[in-house]
């Protein structure tokens, strides 16, 4: 991942369900970000609102995503993870 993540210039990602303190989403995408810091890229996660979850239960195959990690843009455009 990270042979291909120095070549880009940005790190996008959907969701399975977001909140305000991150994201749920398949395994693969926390090493992605984490990945992605490291090099300095831009990191987003684009989801809609409707996928809003106040409690996601984690359990595998999905990986909670910290919100820190990752700007996030919905139809309202780049939206604070705390205004969610």
């Amino acid at each position: 991942m990270g042979i291909y993540a120095k070549k880009c210039e940005i790190s996008i990602c959907g969701a399975d369900a977001i909140n305000n303190r991150g994201l749920v989403n398949k395994l693969g995408t926390l090493p992605l970000m984490l990945v992605s810091k490291h090099f300095g890229l831009e990191r987003f996660v684009v989801s809609p609102l409707y996928k809003l979850d106040k409690s996601p239960k984690v359990v595998y195959p999905f990986e909670f995503v910290d919100a820190n990690l990752s700007k996030l843009i919905t139809e309202k455009g780049i939206t604070d993870w705390n205004s969610i």
